[in-house]
Formats: structure tokens, C-alpha cells, sequence
């Protein structure tokens, strides 16, 4: 005869709560750092571009430098945004 009920497991599950714990504090932990070094990253990248905008060169032609200097400075402001 065969139905519908309840069968009981050989074994029954037990939830090991302090290892799942340990996991997740691991996975927080391990994207906390990654999250980090991305930012330091960025802020790296963003550094190096605000210096190549300072450092744009001079030279005798006025129309070129005001153009460097403009330019730089929209760079800037849009850095910004």
C-alpha cells in the first residue's frame, strides 16, 4: 500500500549556527577589503588625473596655453560631477 505521509530521515539535519556565523563574517570581511582596495584605486586614478590637468605645459603661444589652461579646467569641473 502506498500514500501520502510522513517519513522519517535516517539522520536528522542539525544547522551548525556558529560555522554559518564564521561564513558570513568571512564574506562581510573579504568584501569590505575588496571594496577598499577598489576605492584606493579610484582615488589613485583620480589623483593622477588631477595632476596630469595641473601639470599641462607652457609655452610662448598664448592661444595654446589659455586653450591648455580651459581645457584643464572644464576637466575639472566635470571631474567633479
Amino acid at each position: 500500500m502506498s500514500g501520502f505521509g510522513y517519513v522519517r530521515d535516517s539522520k536528522p539535519v542539525v544547522t551548525d549556527w556558529a560555522q554559518v556565523g564564521r561564513d558570513m563574517g568571512k564574506v562581510i570581511t573579504d568584501e569590505f577589503a575588496d571594496r577598499e582596495k577598489r576605492k584606493a584605486d579610484i582615488e589613485k586614478q583620480s589623483a593622477e588625473i588631477a595632476k596630469n590637468l595641473l601639470d599641462s605645459p607652457v609655452g610662448q603661444y598664448e592661444e595654446a596655453n589659455r586653450f591648455a589652461s580651459d581645457f584643464s579646467s572644464q576637466a575639472q569641473q566635470q571631474a567633479l560631477v
